[in-house]
């Protein structure tokens, strides 16, 4: 059924409408953490701020989304050049600043010409965390890390 603008002027603020067992929006972000989230990221709360980029490489995601310290996964794909290649990446990841590789797994891609790691870290905060992704991309045979 439309609404007449009668209608919608007669409606009570928005403040005012309570759902029955919700008190109130903030209640319903307590209730549901990816609501709240969700919220959260409308009113510009994760945003970076002036001059910063807005993209996954910054601080601002992971610090929103992950618990620091704690348990922190990477992957990496780089070009299988050498025998060394992946003792040689966890050697590098390892040696970050607040960052310690607790396990990892290395499958071979592609008839070997590329290997995927898997590692599972414990990371001191985001910076240490995006300080690891840096250095990895700035390897030359790394071609993604997430």
């Amino acid at each position: 059924e439309d609404m007449t603008l009668e209608d919608i002027e007669a409606l009570p603020p928005l403040g005012e409408v309570v759902q029955e067992g919700v008190e109130s929006l903030e209640d319903l972000m307590v209730e549901d953490r990816r609501f709240g989230m969700k919220m959260q990221a409308l009113r510009g709360e994760f945003s970076p701020s002036e001059g910063k980029p807005d993209d996954e490489q910054g601080t601002n995601l992971a610090s929103a989304i992950m618990m620091f310290p704690g348990p922190c996964q990477f992957k990496i794909v780089a070009r299988n050049a050498e025998e060394g290649t992946v003792a040689g990446l966890l050697e590098k990841l390892g040696g970050v600043d607040g960052v310690r590789v607790l396990k990892h797994t290395a499958e071979d891609r592609m008839k070997g010409k590329f290997v995927s790691i898997e590692v599972e870290a414990h990371v001191l905060s985001a910076e240490a965390r995006e300080g690891a992704c840096q250095l990895m991309r700035e390897d030359e045979f790394v071609k993604m890390v997430f």
